[in-house]
C-alpha cells in the first residue's frame, strides 16, 4: 500500500514479482520439513515431555538451514539471470538488490514459524503467537514509513526483511521461556559454509557465459552450485549421504 502511495503500481510489481521468485523455492523447503517434522515434535512433546521435542527441534534446525541457506545463496547469486529471464526489462534493475533482502527474511520467517513458534503449538498456548507477532509487525510498519519513501521497492523490501527479524528475536525469546531449544552452532556454520561456496560457484559458472541467453547462464549456475552443495554435503556429512543414498536404492529397488 505504501509502494503504491508513494510511487506508483511498477514498483508494487518490481517487488511482488521479486518476492514471488525469490520466496517460493525456500517456502518449498521448509514447508515440506516442517510438514514432516511437526507431528513428530508434538508426538515426542506428548509421549517423551518437552525436552525430547527441543531435541527434536533442535536437528529440525539444522536440516532447515543445510538445505534452505544453499537455495537462498543460489537464488541471490543468480537473481540478475533470473530476472532477465522471467522479468520485462524495465523490472530488472532493483532485483539484485531485492533478493538478497527478501531471502534473509523468508528465512527468518521459516525458522521463526517452523522451529521456535512450534514450541508454542507443543504446549498448547497459541495466544502467545500474538506476542511474537507483534513487535514484527510494528517494525514493519515503522521501517515502511521511513524507508519506502527514499528508496521505493528496496526500501519495502528493507522493512519486510527487519519485521521478520524482530519477529525471529521475539519468538526466540517467547519459546526460550517455555522451553529452550538448544541450538549446534557448528552446524549452522558449516551450513552457512556450504552456501557460501554453492553460491559462488553459481556465480562465477553464470558469469563466465557472457551475454549469452539467462537460460543457459541459469542451467550452467544452477548446476555449478548443485554439484558443489552435493559435494560438500556428501563429504562433511557421509553417514547422513551414505543413509540417503541406501534409501534411494531401496526405494527405486537397485541392488
Amino acid at each position: 500500500m505504501l509502494l503504491k502511495f508513494y510511487y506508483d503500481a511498477g514498483a508494487v510489481a518490481v517487488f511482488a514479482a521479486s518476492y514471488a521468485l525469490a520466496r517460493q523455492p525456500i517456502d518449498t523447503i521448509a514447508n515440506a520439513i516442517n510438514m514432516g517434522g511437526f507431528p513428530e515434535m508434538v508426538s515426542r512433546f506428548d509421549r517423551e515431555g518437552a525436552g525430547a521435542a527441543a531435541a527434536f527441534l533442535s536437528h529440525q534446525l539444522s536440516l532447515l538451514a543445510r538445505l534452505s541457506f544453499p537455495v537462498a545463496a543460489m537464488l541471490v547469486a543468480l537473481s540478475t539471470d533470473i530476472g532477465d529471464l522471467v522479468l520485462p526489462a524495465g523490472y530488472q534493475g532493483a532485483v539484485g538488490q531485492l533478493f538478497p533482502l527478501i531471502a534473509i527474511a523468508v528465512m527468518a520467517g521459516n525458522v521463526s514459524t517452523f522451529v521456535f513458534q512450534n514450541v508454542i503449538h507443543a504446549h498448547k498456548r497459541p495466544w502467545l503467537l500474538i506476542v511474537v507477532a507483534a513487535p514484527g509487525s510494528i517494525v514493519t510498519v515503522v521501517l515502511s514509513l521511513l524507508v519506502i519513501p527514499p528508496l521505493a521497492e528496496v526500501g519495502a523490501a528493507l522493512a519486510l526483511a527487519g519485521g521478520m527479524l524482530a519477529n525471529l528475536a521475539t519468538a526466540i525469546v517467547v519459546s526460550h521461556r517455555l522451553t529452550p531449544i538448544p541450538v549446534a552452532w557448528r552446524d549452522l556454520a558449516t551450513s552457512v559454509g556450504i552456501a557460501a561456496a554453492t553460491g559462488v560457484a553459481a556465480y562465477i559458472a553464470s558469469s563466465l557465459l557472457g551475454t549469452v541467453w539467462p537460460v543457459f547462464r541459469l542451467a550452467v549456475g544452477g548446476t555449478a552450485g548443485g554439484l558443489v552443495f552435493l559435494g560438500l554435503t556428501a563429504l562433511l556429512y557421509p553417514d547422513e549421504t551414505r543413509d540417503l543414498a541406501g534409501k534411494v536404492k531401496a526405494r527405486l529397488g537397485i541392488a
